[in-house]
Order: C-alpha cells, then structure tokens, then sequence
C-alpha cells in the first residue's frame, strides 16, 4: 500500500534518481546524471551535504548502498565499487567487480561486512566480500522470471542474509529471494 508520504527528489537538483538507500530515518539518492548522492531527511528536505562521486573517478553510478555511516556506489562504466566516508571522501578501498563475470552492474546492497550485487546481462546476484573477492555463492535471478533487474536490497543490516529483494524494470515486480531454499 502507498503510504504517501514520498518526496519529490527534483526540487533538491536530482532529477535523474537512480538508487536509495536509507539508515531508517534519513535517505540517500544517488542521482546518474550529474553524479551526485542527495542527502535528505525523513520529511524529504535537502540537508545539503551530499557528495560528488565523480570527484573519486565515478561517471556512471548506477547504485548506492550504506551501513549507516559510509556508502558505496557501484559505477556501470569502470565496474568498480567506490566506497565514501560520511562526508563523502573516497575512502581508496574501492574494488573492481569485472574479474568475477560482472558486466552489467544495477544495484547493491550490503549487510556491513559483505556486498551483493544484481547483474543485468547474466541475470546473476553477486555476493563480494569486503575486499572484493567473489564468494562464489551468488545465484541465477532469472529461473523465477526475473529477467530484468534494476535493484537489490536485503533484509538485515548485519550478518547473513536469509532474503533479498530484487527489482525487475521491465515487469514492475520486486522479485523475493530466500537464500535458505537456494
């Protein structure tokens, strides 16, 4: 049910909203055009102090992800997973997703230690460690029919996650994964 209480993103300068992410009260959208994560509370006002990613080399983030105190934004163009402090400061640590079979990056979503990323080409969930390495127990999203994905988010904020959420663009459906029955 739409609880309609959203917020208008274009009155703050994002225009092109391509992802969200949020810590429970506040939220971040991360705008693809002029490549910036838009910073607003829980009424949908513009606190003014959102970052640049393409000050650390990002010129196509396509998500966003936060553990409530950094984020991370996944780039469509380098495939590369740049990590910011709050204050929006590449933090170096960043990792390339194409040396897993990563080509087609839409969403991300973290559970503070770990990431997962939804590919659109291969229609496959990605699960990377902290340090960017493939471990190798991600999963085919399209047996189910989900063959267009857009986004990914899970359900906890820390240890292993029992369900995701993936978004089809095409379909209007929010697939629901249990990794208990993969």
């Amino acid at each position: 049910v739409n609880q309609t209480d959203g917020f208008k993103t274009n009155a703050a300068g994002a225009n092109s909203p391509q992802s969200i992410t949020t810590n429970n009260s506040d939220f971040w959208v991360l705008d693809g055009n002029d490549f910036f994560v838009y910073h607003f509370n829980s009424a949908g006002v513009n606190q003014s102090d959102g970052f640049s990613t393409s000050a650390a080399g990002s010129g196509s983030p396509i998500g966003v992800t936060s553990n409530n105190s950094d984020f991370w934004v996944i780039d469509s163009a380098d495939l590369f997973v740049y990590h910011f402090n709050r204050a929006g400061v590449n933090q170096t640590d960043g990792f390339k997703t194409n040396a897993a079979g990563l080509g087609s990056p839409r969403g991300i979503t973290t559970n503070n230690s770990d990431f997962w990323i939804v590919d659109f080409t291969d229609k496959f969930l990605y699960h990377f460690n902290r340090a960017g390495v493939n471990q190798s127990d991600g999963f085919k999203i399209n047996i189910s029919g989900a063959d267009n994905p857009s986004g990914v988010t899970t359900n906890i904020a820390s240890g292993s996650p029992t369900n995701f959420w993936i978004t089809d663009i095409v379909d209007f459906l929010a697939y629901h994964f249990s990794s208990i029955s993969l």
